[in-house]
């Protein structure tokens, strides 16, 4: 079975891309551990970027299913105090565009 990944973004004036990979899943719910990722060019402030699922970050986390994608909070930072919330779709295994630039 390959692995299967969400993700979502967020931000204001720059696109962050975050990303969770599939643990287990019911009919309602989708238990998740957030990974990083891997940016198309490490000195770049935008680019594109894929999951890395060798960089876990925080406890695991379950999100809520909804029609065609998926809600609910999640650890921001190794820590687990620091959570936000989101909503997060399938990702389709295509790069994802990020944006750091202010």
């Amino acid at each position: 079975m390959s692995e299967r990944f969400l993700y979502t973004t967020w931000g204001y004036d720059m696109t962050i891309v975050d990303f969770a990979l599939v643990l287990s899943e019911t009919d309602k719910t989708i238990l998740c551990q957030r990974i990083g990722s891997r940016k198309s060019d490490n000195y770049g402030q935008s680019g594109y970027v894929i999951p890395n699922p060798g960089q876990k970050i925080g406890k695991p986390f379950r999100l809520h299913k909804r029609n065609g994608y998926s809600v609910g909070s999640y650890p921001f930072a190794d820590d687990n105090e620091h959570k936000k919330s989101g909503m997060f779709w399938d990702w389709d295994g295509e790069p994802l565009y990020f944006s750091e630039m202010d």
